[in-house]
């Protein structure tokens, strides 16, 4: 057992940066006496981590032991899975990574793969999000917002600040003859850099750049790695005198001091640096139209809620670098109206409140389990399916036609029918976001034959079908080759499987598991070093 003035803090991220970052910084030299652990899913996801974090690696068991004593623990996003140790009655701190106008989570537009990985989210861990999770955030305005996109329970909101605004004030006095512009673009669904900045106009930004004498810092949104136009960019400037990409271990925030303006599109960060005392900045918004079209929140309060010239392509962006003038941009009376809108519950020392209230923060445990059931229809009907004990328990049950005839008309069952040339897929995606986002259910099962329909799509997002719980049924521990693998096999790839497979494994195998991890560590480490 601790002592009381010990604890044990988890950050659960593959990044050490932003939010997290921020309150490690603080909350570690306050109290040293702390125990902290960085946790991660698997060490191929890790980024920029100093060689003096605790690591610790999912399916480990030094991790296991670590996390069944976790007191707090610290995310910057929600996610899909959390690992079987880490106890019902810990609070789990989500500082989320951004603030602003932006549709999220159960909000978020459901035509993109984003969408997916959000259904599943809350198709697994619905249960944590409502019992376990408290949302930090920076305004009443930003709690209203994000409680509409989450599950989260109203008295679970934290509003105190975000730990990464603490102590950075801009100042927007003229430091050095060259300027110092920074571009931080937002994520996007799809891979498009190109339309951002068209590979035929980068000259014509970097001569804009030189004739303003001018430096553009880049900073990347994650998903940007991904996108070959990108990468492309990066090899195209890598040399540059007047264009720096920002790297994956660097975090912009240890830039913004020196920044003279900003190109922002739809990314909070304007919100940030606006509050940091920034005045300057360019709007550059070339795909707002089809970026805006299914997020009316955002439509109805991006040009009233943020400001600066508004610039559609690279022509006119680089046209206003040469010759910036914000003057007759900057409209203090609507600076305080979005200070106030977005910063009213803002702490000055974050870090240091976002502990002292999370500290004393108890978990309600949850006592009654509900289920929501899914079905091929025509399975029921022919195997004359009994539902009545199902039915006794569960206070929604969604039913899954592929044909109107064979309805069940079951009294106080609502029932939902697959749309003419809609696909198994789409219907899934429909039903989870529009009528049952917000039904309070602990898992989804769904029962039926079809090989396609009923097992493959249903698991993609997280549901449980026959197939599903057989195969968690039959896990008895992993393999000698699992075990040696750098990655997990088939059904392992799903968190929860691998959490009882490893849990159920022999100590040799365990052991085994624990030295291979011990053994990348090592490799990582000498890689960050060189």
């Amino acid at each position: 057992m601790k002592p009381n003035n010990e604890k044990n803090i988890i950050f659960y991220n593959p990044e050490m940066n932003g939010n997290l970052k921020a309150i490690f910084d603080s909350i570690s030299i306050k109290n040293p006496n702390w125990h902290y652990f960085w946790f991660v899913d698997n060490l191929l996801s890790i980024q920029n981590f100093p060689l003096n974090i605790n690591l610790i690696v999912r399916g480990e068991t030094k991790a296991n032991v670590i996390l069944s004593k976790a007191d707090l623990v610290f995310e910057d996003k929600f996610h899909k899975t959390y690992p079987s140790s880490l106890p019902h009655n810990t609070p789990i701190i989500n500082l989320w990574h951004g603030v602003g106008l932006k549709e999220v989570e159960l909000n978020n537009p459901i035509n993109g793969f984003l969408a997916d990985r959000v259904m599943s989210r809350y198709i697994m861990s619905s249960t944590i999000y409502k019992n376990q999770s408290y949302f930090v955030t920076t305004s009443t305005y930003m709690t209203q917002h994000f409680e509409t996109s989450t599950i989260v329970k109203h008295n679970h909101f934290l509003e105190l600040g975000m730990p990464r605004l603490d102590d950075i004030k801009i100042s927007n006095c003229s430091r050095s003859i060259k300027k110092l512009v920074l571009w931080a673009p937002t994520f996007r669904d799809n891979l498009e850099f190109d339309k951002i900045l068209p590979s035929s106009h980068l000259d014509s930004l970097v001569k804009a750049l030189k004739s303003s004498n001018s430096r553009l810092i880049f900073s990347p949104h994650p998903n940007m790695w991904k996108d070959p136009a990108f990468l492309n960019f990066c090899q195209l400037v890598n040399s540059s005198q007047f264009v720096r990409v920002l790297k994956k271990n660097e975090s912009v925030y240890d830039y913004v001091t020196s920044i003279d303006y900003a190109i922002v599109d739809y990314s909070s960060i304007f919100y940030d640096l606006m509050y940091m005392g920034m005045n300057k900045f360019i709007r550059y918004i070339p795909d707002y139209d089809s970026y805006s079209k299914f997020q009316p929140e955002f439509k109805m309060h991006y040009f009233q809620d943020t400001y600066g010239p508004i610039v559609e392509n690279v022509d006119q962006l680089c046209q206003l670098i040469m010759q910036p003038n914000f003057g007759k941009f900057i409209d203090e009376t609507k600076k305080r109206y979005i200070k106030e809108k977005y910063f009213n519950k803002q702490s000055v020392s974050a870090a240091q409140v976002i502990i002292d209230v999370a500290s004393k923060l108890t978990v309600d445990q949850a006592t009654v389990t509900k289920g929501l059931y899914s079905f091929n229809a025509e399975f029921v009907v022919n195997n004359h399916t009994d539902l009545s004990s199902l039915l006794k328990n569960n206070s929604v049950l969604l039913l899954h036609f592929s044909n109107k005839i064979h309805s069940l008309n079951i009294k106080g069952v609502r029932e939902i029918f697959i749309l003419d040339n809609e696909s198994v897929e789409d219907f899934y995606k429909r039903i989870f976001y529009v009528e049952l986002r917000k039904y309070d259910f602990d898992f989804w099962k769904h029962i039926g034959t079809d090989i396609n329909a009923d097992e493959v799509i249903p698991r993609k997002f997280g549901i449980q079908t026959r197939g599903y719980i057989e195969d968690y049924q039959k896990v008895k521990g992993i393999s000698l080759i699992q075990a040696l693998s750098p990655k997990r096999l088939r059904i392992y790839k799903d968190d929860r499987i691998f959490d009882k497979a490893i849990s159920q494994s022999n100590r040799l195998l365990r052991l085994i598991f624990d030295v291979k991890i011990i053994m990348l560590k090592f490799i990582l480490r000498r890689l960050t070093k060189l």
